[in-house]
């Protein structure tokens, strides 16, 4: 399973929020599907000190068909903590069933997921900005 973690905006002010999109999209080289027998991916997320989100734990619901290829998506919002500059890392996991090839194997995965911030110092606000002419 390929992960991709776009967060939006790409870089926010300390002491504000951003969104965090996760996508999971089964590997087509290895010719990856799910498996919807079984549970509902899991998604937790573990933030560090600081740092608050709006939800922890998340899941994706299944569908009805026996195995699928679409991809599956959790979305978390993210306030970062007053006076933190630079880049952080919001750890995470996913807990999931898939399977490779038409016949092969269907396992039970965790596959840890990092969601990169970046994080200015200067927090937006209406004193910051100019006006146009």
């Amino acid at each position: 399973i390929r992960v991709e973690t776009p967060v939006v905006p790409a870089v926010v002010s300390a002491g504000e929020t951003v969104r965090a999109h996760v996508v999971f999209r089964p590997n087509r080289d290895a010719k990856g599907h799910w498996n919807n027998e079984v549970d509902e991916l899991v998604f937790w997320v573990d933030p560090p000190v600081g740092w608050d989100v709006d939800r922890r734990y998340l899941t994706v619901p299944l569908p009805p068909q026996a195995v699928s290829e679409e991809p599956r998506k959790v979305e978390l919002e993210v306030k970062t903590p007053e006076g933190f500059t630079g880049e952080a890392t919001l750890p995470a996991y996913a807990l999931y069933y898939v399977c490779e090839d038409v016949h092969g194997t269907c396992l039970y995965r965790r596959q840890d997921v990092d969601i990169v911030f970046r994080v200015t110092h200067a927090k937006r606000g209406k004193g910051n900005l100019r006006q146009q002419d």
